[in-house]
């Protein structure tokens, strides 16, 4: 295993050590408001994108760029060609920020910025906002497929890949899986907050 592996191993792990987890996004989901919520987003490792929202639209791009600019990090400290892992992981960003445009265009939507994508593709940072979903998912990968049809599935697998003890492909697409799925729980928090702090019972089911 290449030195590069190892070190994008590392960050790998060091990325998804300081998710808020299920039990930092269940406090955000228990605000009673959505300004109570974006001040607990502001202690997570999604402030920096985070810090000026101050609606919910703005804190869930917030929370999807952050999402961006970790594969962007996990890209850069890969070997060549290990960023292309990413094309498939990050393909969500890619088909979101091309509906996007399409919507600007027939004058149902505002186009985004884009923003560079891990593996030289065009993404959007905000433009996935399904929060039922995880925003990324890895398919047609030969190192194995985390993507399921649920984020319970894709979230064990991806911490299953992450706890093999091996430096490599497998530790790099499971960190993409446990920060997708964050993501998503995290944004889907903030949505409940936003709603009135519902009861914690539909953020469980949810989750």
């Amino acid at each position: 295993m290449s030195a590069e592996w190892v070190a994008g191993g590392v960050r790998a792990r060091a990325l998804t050590s300081r998710c808020p987890c299920p039990s930092g996004a269940r406090e955000m989901a228990a605000a009673a408001t959505l300004d109570e919520a974006l001040h607990r987003l502001a202690q997570t490792p999604y402030r920096l994108s985070a810090r000026t929202t101050v609606s919910l639209p703005e804190a869930q791009r917030a929370v999807t760029a952050t999402l961006l600019w970790h594969l962007r990090v996990l890209a850069g400290w890969l070997p060549r060609g290990g960023a292309r892992l990413f094309r498939p992981l990050a393909a969500g960003f890619e088909i979101a920020n091309v509906a996007s445009r399409l919507s600007a265009r027939s004058g149902t939507g505002v186009a985004a910025v884009p923003a560079r994508c891990p593996g030289n593709r065009l993404a959007d940072p905000g433009a996935c906002r399904d929060a039922r979903r995880p925003p990324c998912r890895a398919r047609g990968l030969p190192v194995g497929d985390p993507g399921a049809e649920t984020p319970w599935a894709l979230i064990t697998d991806g911490t299953g890949m992450l706890r093999d003890g091996c430096y490599g492909p497998r530790t790099v697409v499971g960190s993409v899986a446990v920060l997708s799925v964050d993501a998503w729980r995290v944004r889907a928090a903030v949505e409940l907050a936003a709603r009135g702090g519902r009861p914690l019972e539909e953020f469980d089911a949810l989750v």
